[in-house]
């Protein structure tokens, strides 16, 4: 029993011995935080010091308080970066306390992490090491290998610093160039960005930029289909880097438009304004694709009007889609939006005036209210504008159509009055630009007759119309004898006019033939129009000159007198109505002088014969 009892009070002895030496050591600091105790110390005697009262000393450095500002760039958000670093605090003799007591803070904070450093260097290196624990002792197989170095690889770690900050200077650099209409800097600017290891954001950006600088190159050109091509091939890749935006979408539907592709741009145009509603050039855009679209969607029409409006409700001063919206109101729209149709053309022309389209459409809608003035002056307005004003052949065909070749001088030639000066002037214009028009020719000839009474010109182009229609059948060439018909028409005379008759029935019956096939092209429909006014205006001018001078056209009547006064009225004097031979009573009792109507026929007037009647004789 002693041996035992012995043992267990020196257990219990030992015990208490450890608990109080491990109360001991939570007591007393470690080792470790003296380094911090005496940057405590250090920090509060500075602090002391600093706030001790000075006494007041002129300096001779002056510190500027005002802070000085630099521009830097204008980033994405169009917000300005504004630095605020006061002028640099001049170092001399005398250097202001708070500045030697923060150096001081500094090396007492060096001198105290240094020894603490090494400390918890040396007893993390004498810490056993943990094995780490694996979900496979198997080791990882070649597949395993393979994908972690492809996923090491992704385009997200192979990003660069240096071309992150080139490409984000860049962008700014490109975009500058691009509203500056600096078109091939911008293109280079974008281009460069595609090609540096940057973020997939910033190259779908400056991609879609570089599409757009492209889209300008090849519309200023025309339509550089080469360019185009480039134009959508930069939206897509636009599209594949950053999907959720929705400019790349329209801009590329815009771009398939130009390309001919209608139902890829509307397909393209819906989706970008499934994403933003608020697109204004998408709205117009998909209109126009859908009026160009073949087959036609039922309803179209309603489709093309309301996303034309909302297009002018979104961007009032867009004068492409009033013009737009102006010509299909003309041609669809009946008469009862004739004056809709004038009010949104004449507010595309106050925001662009050389703007031709649009003035040949309002030229139109004037020559139906019979509105000759107005009609007058937007012809003027058209040739004035025809080759320097804005032209989109794809958009508004109709009216672009009406702006090539002499079609502008014809339609300004007849809403001016026949035989008048200011037509005369127009169809000289014309014939000095448009030398090979035949029918402005003719026309010209018809005045110049009108204007000095003499139809060499006219005889001459008559000539070689003839001839023309001799060596062509009518099928073959119907404008030539057409032509031939109003010129014959022009000339006067019975027998020219049963001519120009007889030539114009057989040219009308093929003209209305060949519609029922294959047709000859807008520019012949453009043609035959202009001929079929010229020619009724003709023979209305006849018929209207026949009408105001009665007997003029008829027999001539040539009296001849009998009796005793018919020495005198062959003379040429002729008895006065208030002179009555002597002893006859005046009108009462004057016996009728007996009046011989000799029927004279007008002078013979060599007739042109039909080429093809002379060789048949």
């Amino acid at each position: 029993m002693r041996p035992l009892s012995f043992a267990l009070r020196y257990r219990s002895k030992a015990l208490t011995d450890a608990l109080s030496r491990r109360n001991n050591d939570v007591a007393r600091p470690s080792s470790s935080a003296r380094p911090w105790q005496l940057l405590s110390v250090a920090l509060a005697a500075a602090l002391a010091y600093s706030l001790r009262p000075q006494p007041a000393s002129s300096s001779p450095h002056e510190v500027a308080l005002e802070p000085t500002r630099s521009l830097r760039y204008i980033p994405l958000n169009d917000t300005a970066q504004v630095s605020h670093f006061a002028t640099p605090i001049p170092i001399g003799s005398s250097v202001p306390l708070p500045v030697v007591a923060l150096l001081a803070t500094l090396l007492a904070g060096v001198s105290a992490s240094v020894p603490l450093i090494l400390h918890r260097r040396s007893v993390a290196s004498t810490r056993p090491q943990c094995a780490a624990r694996s979900r496979s002792s198997t080791p990882p197989s070649p597949v395993t290998l393979d994908r972690r170095l492809v996923r090491a690889t992704s385009p997200l770690l192979e990003l660069n610093g240096d071309a992150l900050l080139r490409a984000r200077a860049l962008l700014p650099i490109g975009v500058e160039h691009y509203t500056s209409s600096r078109l091939m800097n911008a293109a280079a600017a974008f281009t460069e960005i595609v090609s540096l290891a940057c973020a997939p954001a910033d190259k779908g950006l400056a991609s879609e930029w570089l599409g757009r600088t492209l889209y300008r190159l090849a519309r200023t050109g025309g339509s550089n289909r080469e360019a185009l091509e480039r134009a959508a091939a930069a939206f897509e890749r636009a599209i594949r880097l950053d999907g959720g935006r929705a400019t790349p979408r329209a801009s590329l539907g815009r771009t398939k438009f130009r390309l001919g592709d209608d139902a890829g741009a509307i397909a393209a145009l819906k989706a970008a304004l499934k994403r933003d509603e608020q697109l204004a050039f998408a709205h117009e855009y998909l209109a126009k694709a859908l009026l160009r679209v073949e087959p036609r969607p039922a309803d179209a029409a309603v489709l093309v009007e309301q996303h034309l409006g909302r297009a002018i409700a979104l961007d009032p001063l867009s004068y492409t889609a009033l013009a737009a919206l102006g010509e299909y109101l003309h041609l669809a729209g009946g008469p009862a939006r004739l004056a809709e149709a004038r009010t949104l053309l004449e507010r595309a022309v106050a925001l662009r005036v050389d703007y031709p389209a649009a003035h040949a459409r309002l030229a139109m809608l004037a020559n139906e209210t019979l509105d000759a003035p107005r009609a007058a002056q937007h012809c003027a307005a058209l040739i004035a504008t025809r080759h320097t004003g804005v032209r989109d052949a794809d958009a508004l065909r109709t009216s672009e159509r009406a702006c090539d070749g002499a079609a502008p001088f014809l339609g300004w030639c007849f809403v001016t009055r026949p035989g008048s000066p200011e037509r005369r002037a127009v169809l000289e214009r014309a014939a000095s630009e448009h030398p090979h028009d035949e029918l402005v020719r003719v026309l010209h000839a018809i005045e110049a007759q009108a204007a000095s009474a003499s139809p060499l010109l006219l005889e001459e182009r008559e000539a070689v119309l003839a001839r023309r229609a001799e060596r062509s059948a009518i099928s073959d060439d119907p404008a030539t004898h057409g032509l031939w018909a109003l010129a014959l028409l022009a000339l006067g005379g019975a027998a020219r006019a049963d001519e120009a008759q007889r030539i114009w029935s057989a040219f009308w019956a093929e003209v209305v033939a060949g519609r029922g096939g294959a047709s000859r092209g807008a520019d012949f429909d453009k043609e035959v129009g202009f001929l079929a006014m010229a020619y009724y205006e003709v023979q209305r001018g006849k018929e209207e000159a026949a009408a105001a001078a009665p007997g003029q056209g008829a027999p001539r009547v040539r009296a001849r007198a009998a009796g005793k006064g018919a020495a005198k009225a062959s003379a040429g004097k002729g008895a006065s109505p208030r002179k009555t031979p002597r002893k006859v009573k005046r009108e009462q009792d004057v016996e009728l002088v007996a009046v011989v109507a000799e029927v004279v026929e007008p002078a013979a007037v060599p007739l042109r014969r039909s080429p093809r009647r002379q060789s048949k004789a």
